[in-house]
């Protein structure tokens, strides 16, 4: 099956990046949105308070950046029918792995949200602009493997499982196993 057919801006338009698909919009964050995206990381995880004054002004700092990369990282909203139920970002690891890889991480605000197609077309068009306009050669994600919803997102946008990462992720009962994901820019080619 296809991955999504985003709409993208000409790649000499200097407006913000504003990524279309059939259910969700990739949009860059506003700033009087940081209370909500913080209540959904409180919760989901684990932050204890407020975001400090250093957190909150590289968090401005990306939403003055307009959908543009900032430390390496790129922070977008997703907005349903003009309401902001999440975030994703994409990292470059061109530190810590070869360049051209890029990680995914999607969270999905309300459990209303979640099993509806919303975090598959996410991840499609924030692949698409990865793999279309910043030369990736691989994109990878990873989750939990308790994650079936997460999962699911993943292989239906056309990632594949690459194995389990044991004791990978620090957890309330010791450390969690994880499941790596990726899709590469061959298999995202022969998917257009």
């Amino acid at each position: 099956m296809p991955g999504p057919k985003p709409s993208f801006p000409p790649v000499s338009d200097a407006g913000p990046i504003r990524l279309s698909g059939k259910l969700v919009t990739l949009r860059p964050f506003q700033a009087e949105e940081l209370p909500a995206v913080w209540r959904n990381r409180r919760g989901e995880r684990g932050h204890e308070s407020a975001p400090s004054a250093r957190e909150r002004a590289t968090w401005l700092e990306r939403v003055k950046a307009r959908g543009a990369f900032v430390d390496e990282r790129i922070d977008l909203a997703i907005d349903a029918d003009g309401r902001l139920i999440g975030e994703i970002e994409a990292r470059r690891c061109d530190k810590a792995m070869p360049p051209g890889v890029y990680e995914l991480g999607i969270a999905l605000f309300q459990e209303g949200s979640r099993r509806r197609g919303f975090g598959s077309e996410a991840i499609g068009l924030l692949a698409s602009l990865l793999f279309d306009r910043h030369d990736a050669g691989r994109v990878q994600a990873s989750t939990a493997i308790t994650n079936d919803a997460m999962r699911r997102s993943l292989e239906k946008s056309g990632f594949r499982d690459e194995g389990t990462m044991r004791a990978y992720m620090p957890g309330p009962d010791g450390r969690e196993d994880y499941e790596m994901y990726s899709l590469t820019r061959a298999e995202w080619e022969a998917r257009k």
